[in-house]
């Protein structure tokens, strides 16, 4: 991907959409998450919500002046760059083809990092995107998403033209009745792992996991642990038992949590978390599981929705900074389907430096991270913690929650996904 290290000129702008793509090329110059600038703008003096933001870079027509002079100014801008936005708005709003005053780059928020400026908007209906990684260190790459039928390689075709005409036809056969027995895209059931399937089965034994939740209560306020290892959460904030595949879950309205008491695993050491999810609500963010480090400290993982990228995501957040940027965060590359459910596992591997992220049983995406902090504090399902208080509530339902100290592999991982319990 090609960067940029000036802002954004938005005087190349001909019309109000060619504008907002500007605008949307000067968010991802900034490297600065919507949460992030709206923290900016309060410190420069605005009042700019994030939900504000992201909801006028989804737009093709002219933001209002004050929110763009805000916006601008968050993204590490100074005056006299604001006021040729404003001006070149201006000039859009009226149809006037005059020239805008000319100016010279202000100096970016983040002088040292790299900026995409391909002019691609992590909102727009394409697809979900990836943030630049400051660290150089892109994810390891998986799958491509155009790759075909599993078990097709590059060059395919190239060999079967070399082949005997009769073995061609049969091989091409063979091709073409795998690739229409994958299940129609949007289906409810795409993708899930069934049960009893041999390519789910694990080629060892599944450990014990040091919790798990299966939430198949009957009633009450505790979400007793399966794995027998004492590790019983309380359930409130209005989270209720609701009917589920195979038996019952969790719904949650955005307030509702389920916490355990301590941490379940060493978060510095290897661990697997995987949950089934069904996810109601994608405007906004919501936590799956999230491990916290203290009362006020950042959390130390958080397996959610991350609804900027409108992708699944495990967030891994900077120790000193509190929040978690490209080098953080493990995306999986796949647009949640509202309503559907998901089965999601993440696998830390400090021995290999990597963190996955798998998506009903297949695995997504790695980063290489050399290590993670120990959590001292609760677990959290439902929601995150943030400077000592409760944000991105799960709007939908999980079921059958299961904490691992201790590297899944990936067969392992697909007979989780394929044995709901």
């Amino acid at each position: 991907m090609p960067f940029e290290s000036s802002a954004p000129d938005p005087r190349h702008a001909a019309s109000p959409a060619e504008f907002v793509a500007q605008l949307r090329r000067l968010k991802a110059w900034s490297d600065l998450t919507y949460r992030r600038l709206e923290k900016e703008a309060m410190r420069r003096g605005h009042v700019l919500p994030h939900s504000t933001i992201a909801t006028a870079l989804k737009r093709d027509s002219l933001p209002r002046t004050e929110l763009l002079a805000a916006l601008v100014s968050a993204c590490g801008c100074d005056e006299e760059t604001v006021a040729l936005w404003v001006a070149v708005r201006q000039r859009l709003n009226t149809g006037d083809g005059a020239a805008a005053p000319t100016f010279s780059p202000a100096t970016p928020y983040d002088a040292g990092t790299a900026h995409p400026a391909d002019g691609s908007d992590h909102l727009q209906d394409t697809g979900p995107a990836r943030p630049p990684d400051d660290a150089g260190t892109p994810p390891v790459p998986v799958r491509p998403r155009d790759a075909g039928p599993p078990g097709a390689r590059p060059g395919l075709a190239r060999r079967i033209g070399r082949m005997a005409p009769l073995a061609a036809m049969l091989l091409a056969g063979m091709v073409v009745l795998g690739a229409s027995s994958r299940p129609e895209q949007g289906h409810p059931e795409q993708g899930r792992p069934q049960a009893g399937d041999p390519a789910t089965a694990a080629s060892t034994p599944l450990p014990s996991p040091a919790a798990w939740w299966r939430f198949e209560e009957t009633g009450g306020s505790t979400a007793y642990d399966s794995s027998r290892h004492g590790a019983d959460a309380a359930i409130g904030g209005g989270a209720t038992r609701t009917a589920a595949p195979g038996g019952h879950a969790l719904t949650f309205d955005g307030g509702g949590h389920v916490t355990a008491r301590g941490p379940i695993v060493r978060t510095d050491e290897p661990f697997t978390i995987t949950a089934w999810v069904r996810l109601d609500e994608t405007d906004d963010w919501g936590t799956v599981v999230s491990e916290h480090h203290g009362a006020k400290a950042p959390d130390v993982a958080l397996l959610d929705y991350d609804a900027e990228h409108r992708d699944w995501a495990f967030m891994m957040p900077d120790r000193r900074k509190g929040w978690a940027m490209g080098k953080e965060t493990v995306f999986a590359g796949l647009r949640p389907v509202p309503a559907r459910w998901t089965h999601l596992a993440v696998v830390h591997d400090p021995a290999d430096r990597r963190v996955c992220l798998y998506v009903d049983g297949a695995l997504e995406a790695c980063r290489t991270r050399a290590s993670l902090t120990r959590a001292n504090g609760p677990l959290d399902i439902g929601r995150a913690i943030h400077d000592g208080e409760p944000v991105d509530g799960w709007h939908g339902a999980i079921d059958d929650v299961r904490v691992f100290p201790a590297v899944l592999d990936r067969a392992q991982v697909g007979a989780v996904a394929g044995h709901r319990a």
